[in-house]
């Protein structure tokens, strides 16, 4: 029988767009293709694919409004010495990987054998190979990255939207892998905008929280993305404000502490024991109104928080309406916390929710989430309910939450001591879930 992905992708999004306006630039493509390939950042014009460029670099120093940036398969990397923002322009513009190097529509890539929409036949890879970020992006508006192997080759940080002025599409289609965040050096630590808290992905910033800095102006899109192997001081694969997450698979990430001498004047990381929080995912926090992260249809697995909250952290400030964590149909498994700080006690194998914070949980899997050296079962801990609000909607959970009890918790299911996996989602889920033998969660419909 044949297997579909339960990554429901969305239909296209059908715009009807009214010309009342006639405009004296037309936006182009700008084509790359690496050296070997014959791309040529000094006698190329980037005009089609025989003239391409030869670094995704060069293309990012033309790119104008509408543009859009095709980069063909084959690995390019980043030898920046310092902290390098892409671009300078404040415009809307597309940045595409995963083509063969004759396509003349996006829709022309090639999809891998998986079928999973970050598998492409023809890779496009962009590899750190100095401590600098690789696709950073400071207060302007953001693009749409679609199609790109993100490679911080456990040396450097992958994605940086620091507080983003407008949306052009988010990040979508893309592997975000081995970025590290935790370094002990002046970039990774100073203040100022080189401010990393996640290895993988970070929508706004963790620095000055309560006076609102690094807060994104707008909502971002994280889609269809797999995010893995990444390393960082909050959210080792995600660190999000004002982010939707949404059909992606988290994996194998690690939040890893930061001893306070290293911390130096980092505002946020320095109070309440908040690094190493969020293995998975960490939400922003302190007081911010209008910060909701929405976690939708994604599989969260195998992550490790050396604080609290090993798939999850969320902790957005205020308790205020129009602010909060919402985490819907997911699947959160084998992550795991330690037993927790004096800032942050309980752990959080599964799901960390911090005090000020709004959380709700509707229709999500929890199994196997563990916390401390004895592995103890506990997917999930509400670490304070100062001031928070937290609720749980059909959910199946089998541990008891810790430290605090939910503010509601309506159509729990608790399966049985004793309960295997496999018997549980054939009597519980309408998709057919398992464990494959690599220990990696995926989903599948039947049909």
């Amino acid at each position: 029988m044949k297997k579909k992905s339960i990554f429901n992708f969305l239909p296209p999004l059908l715009l009807a767009v009214a010309m009342m306006f006639s405009f004296s630039v037309t936006a182009k493509t700008i084509y790359v293709k690496t050296a070997s390939a014959g791309g040529d950042d000094v006698n190329g014009d980037g005009q089609t694919w025989g003239t391409a460029y030869a670094t995704y670099q060069k293309a990012m120093s033309v790119v104008a409004a509408n543009d859009e940036v095709w980069i063909a398969a084959g690995t390019y990397i980043t030898d920046y010495t310092s902290a390098t923002v892409l671009t300078s322009n404040d415009v809307a513009f597309s940045i595409y990987g995963g083509f063969t190097g004759d396509e003349t529509s996006v829709n022309d890539r090639q999809q891998g054998a998986s079928g999973y929409p970050w598998d492409f036949a023809n890779p496009t890879v962009i590899q750190a190979t100095t401590e600098h970020p690789i696709f950073y992006i400071n207060n302007k508006r953001t693009p749409l990255v679609d199609g790109i192997i993100f490679d911080g080759n456990n040396m450097a940080p992958c994605i940086l939207f620091r507080q983003p002025t407008n949306y052009s599409g988010g990040i979508k289609n893309c592997i975000v892998k081995n970025g590290n965040a935790y370094r002990e050096s002046p970039f990774a630590y100073s203040t100022g905008t080189n401010d990393f808290a996640s290895g993988g992905i970070n929508i706004g910033s963790d620095r000055n929280e309560a006076s609102g800095s690094g807060m994104p102006a707008v909502n971002t899109l994280i889609e269809n993305c797999l995010i893995e192997n990444n390393t960082g001081r909050l959210g080792g694969g995600i660190f999000a404000k004002r982010t939707t997450i949404i059909n992606c698979v988290v994996r194998n990430n690690l939040a890893k502490a930061v001893a306070s001498s290293i911390v130096g004047n980092y505002t946020a990381t320095r109070d309440n024991g908040c690094t190493g929080n969020g293995g998975g995912i960490a939400t922003g926090h302190w007081n911010n109104t209008s910060n909701v992260v929405n976690i939708i249809n994604c599989v969260i697995t195998g992550n490790t928080a050396e604080g609290v909250g090993g798939g999850v952290q969320a902790y957005i400030g205020g308790n205020s309406a129009g602010s909060g964590c919402n985490i819907i149909n997911c699947i959160i498994a084998d992550n795991h916390s330690s037993d927790g700080t004096s800032g942050m006690p309980g752990g959080g194998g599964g799901l960390n929710t911090a005090q000020w914070t709004i959380s709700n949980v509707y229709n999500t899997l929890f199994w196997n989430n563990t916390k401390g050296a004895a592995n103890t079962l506990n997917d999930i801990n509400r670490s304070s309910n100062s001031s928070s609000t937290f609720n749980l909607y059909n959910n199946i959970i089998p541990t008891a939450v810790t430290t605090q009890q939910p503010n509601s918790n309506t159509g729990a299911i608790v399966p049985a001591t004793g309960t295997v996996a496999a018997d549980l989602f054939a009597a519980y889920g309408s998709d057919q879930i398992y464990k494959t033998q690599s220990g990696i969660w995926l989903g599948f419909d039947e049909g």
